[in-house]
């Protein structure tokens, strides 16, 4: 049986992290409400910007420079 479900989350494994996340958010709005949930949600956001750069070997403040040029945004 566990190995029937190990099977199935690891074809599945970005639903299942999606199914987390999703359920995560809507605790904390829950708990913290709207406002201060999105405000959670988008520092979570720039984590992960921070982060995925520190991974990829990527210069941070130079990232930044050029998202704050750029004209697009």
């Amino acid at each position: 049986m566990w190995q029937e479900f190990k099977e199935i989350a690891i074809k599945n494994k970005g639903k299942l992290i999606g199914i987390l996340i999703g359920f995560l958010i809507s605790i904390t709005y829950l708990w913290l409400g709207f406002f201060k949930g999105t405000f959670v949600a988008i520092c979570i956001a720039i984590g992960f910007f921070i982060g995925k750069r520190f991974d990829d070997d990527k210069d941070f403040m130079e990232s930044l420079k050029n998202l704050l040029k750029s004209k697009d945004f």
